[in-house]
């Protein structure tokens, strides 16, 4: 104890309990930051989007889930954030209705592309993004650890893109967003937009208007990051 020996007056004592409140400050903060993950759905696949959540949390702590969405009752997402605050996580409720883009010409649903208003909601600079037919199977630390540098996103090369289409593209269920750099863009705005002309001429929906807009604009992540049953066995 410094106090009783004496030394709190000497400098190495000081020096050593200013370090010493720096990291219980860091391990505070460290406690506190949550890792932001976006789903996207509608009710009718409450049972995929449970499955998913489940699988995440087991495997990891401090989520902050974001469930954009058009029809989840408030009471399933108060229930939900009860069960999955012993996880230090929680998980909040982001409501897209037809008025959003009511401005833009679009005529496709827009539930069909609740991901592109992952910067509308999402408060994190970095977010990751995962379709709701996903199980999560290990810890995401290395994932969100991604330097993705000046890139909007960082993504899974599809197995399929030279074989269906001719030309690499990735697969649009795992998406590690510069989000950050999507607010500053309006990327919003530029997929609902290109949507809006190339929606007739696209095969793949919403991957497709990702695939053209970003092309070769992303970071390859490894492909155990999105593993897909049956490709293994060249199905």
């Amino acid at each position: 104890n410094g106090k009783v020996s004496g030394l709190e007056e000497t400098s190495t004592y000081k020096e050593f309990e200013a370090k010493k409140y720096l990291l219980d400050k860091l391990e505070k903060t460290k406690k506190i930051q949550k890792k932001a993950i976006v789903l996207a759905a509608n009710y009718s696949y409450v049972d995929q989007v449970m499955t998913t959540i489940k699988s995440i949390c087991y495997h990891n702590r401090s989520i902050r889930f974001y469930l954009i969405n058009s029809d989840f009752p408030n009471e399933w997402i108060k229930q939900l954030n009860k069960r999955i605050e012993k996880f230090d996580s929680e998980i909040i409720n982001c409501r897209v209705t037809s008025e959003q883009i009511s401005r833009y010409k679009t005529d496709i649903s827009y539930t069909v592309f609740l991901r592109y208003f992952v910067a509308d909601f999402v408060k994190e600079d970095k977010a990751l993004y995962l379709d709701c037919d996903l199980v999560v199977t290990k810890n995401l630390d290395d994932l969100f650890a991604t330097d993705l540098q000046d890139y909007p996103l960082a993504a899974i090369r599809d197995f399929g893109g030279r074989a269906y289409f001719g030309r690499e593209i990735f697969n649009a269920g795992v998406l590690l967003i510069n989000n950050k750099k999507w607010r500053a863009e309006a990327v919003r705005q530029k997929l609902v937009e290109l949507t809006d002309r190339e929606h007739q001429h696209v095969s793949e929906g919403d991957q497709s208007i990702l695939n053209m807009l970003f092309q070769d604009s992303y970071i390859p992540l490894d492909h155990c990051y999105n593993f897909q049953i049956g490709f293994d066995s060249g199905a």
